[in-house]
């Protein structure tokens, strides 16, 4: 708690302008932004939602206060006097993927980097999607929870156009040993979508749809079989036959990288 009391005593010894306020709910709002959540950038804060939206909702019943100031920059290692900066140069990113575990939201680091800075990158969004190895889970919001920053020349390399990719977090077991469970998928959305290798897609389930992660492979009689690399568990293809549904299946794009912890 020593950047709390730290910037605690920083508002204390400053005159707080109207810019400083429109400041604080424009940074608090991307902060909250990144998190994907207002519950958890609330979680992180101590607060519950309503006290949340209560400071940075549609319409803010109330301004961001010095203590509550404080305590948002020490639950984002920010320097004090950072929220009332205007930070609208920046983009807040994630240091490091929340690769393990079950949930999209543990806690990872954020930091902020000035857009000119990322000249040389891809800013690719991550999408709050489970994509199954096996099942996915319903997909009720596709909502944006933050961005993972690749070096454009190596997106390039692998042939994925900007502004083409998106990630997703892979649960399960079905796709071992190639992708394995809370993995990071790295999707190109413009891929040929009849070649071979793997690949997202989207399945109909109930009144929504899920996203799953599995080798494709294109027979010579025009049928489709959709393949799990863990044969010991899953050894039979689902196959779908030339004249398939884009209703039963669409093919969303190919995985060409995942990333993950070490094991």
């Amino acid at each position: 708690m020593l950047v709390y009391q730290t910037n605690k005593c920083l508002y204390k010894s400053r005159v707080v302008t109207p810019a400083h306020k429109t400041n604080r709910l424009a940074n608090a709002r991307a902060l909250a932004k990144a998190e994907g959540r207002q519950v958890d950038f609330g979680e992180k804060l101590g607060m519950s939602e309503s006290q949340v939206s209560q400071i940075i909702g549609r319409n803010p019943s109330r301004s961001i206060g010095d203590d509550t100031a404080a305590r948002i920059e020490d639950a984002y290692l920010k320097p004090g006097g950072w929220l009332d900066e205007d930070q609208s140069d920046a983009v807040i990113i994630y240091h490091q993927s929340p690769l393990n575990g079950d949930s999209v939201h543990e806690d990872p680091a954020h930091i902020t980097v000035q857009k000119s800075a990322l000249s040389d990158y891809s800013l690719v969004p991550r999408y709050n999607i489970r994509a199954g190895l096996g099942r996915g889970e319903p997909i009720h919001s596709e909502q944006i929870t933050d961005n993972l920053a690749f070096k454009a020349e190596w997106l390039e390399k692998l042939g994925v156009r900007r502004g083409m990719a998106a990630c997703v977090q892979c649960i399960g077991d079905s796709m071992l040993p190639t992708v394995r469970h809370g993995d990071i998928a790295l999707i190109d959305l413009g891929a040929i979508k009849t070649a071979n290798g793997v690949f997202a897609l989207s399945l109909p389930l109930d009144d929504t749809h899920e996203v799953i992660v599995k080798r494709l492979q294109w027979r010579t009689n025009g049928d489709l079989w959709v393949v799990s690399d863990n044969k010991e568990r899953y050894p039979e293809p689902e196959i779908y036959g030339p004249d398939f549904d884009v209703g039963e299946l669409r093919i969303i794009g190919r995985v060409v990288w995942v990333g993950g912890t070490v094991q």
